[in-house]
């Protein structure tokens, strides 16, 4: 019960202050199953609803084990000689001890 609050307080304070337009999400079940490319629709008792494509999915906060938060990738310009500026974003909340 402990892990589902842990996992929804860190889904609901991250989720707006760091979500873009134009994030995605990437979820890892329990089972190693991994779904790409969702949006987060909302966290609602213990089941988090997210969309994929024209697709509404629903996953018990306990299968899951992994939500991460996957930018664009952008490139940045750095003022430091030899080091590469290109950035990929990820941010990761793991669910599970």
């Amino acid at each position: 019960m402990k892990r589902v609050w842990v996992a929804g307080i860190l889904l609901l304070v991250a989720a707006p202050v760091t979500a873009q337009q134009g994030d995605r999400w990437q979820i890892t079940l329990n089972d190693g199953t991994i779904f790409w490319e969702l949006h987060l629709v909302r966290f609602r008792g213990d089941t988090l609803a997210v969309q994929q494509g024209d697709s509404t999915l629903r996953f018990p906060i306990k299968q899951v084990d992994e939500l991460r938060l996957v930018r664009k990738a952008e490139r940045r310009q750095a003022a430091e000689p030899n080091r590469y500026g290109g950035v990929l974003g990820a941010r990761m909340t793991r669910c599970t001890g």
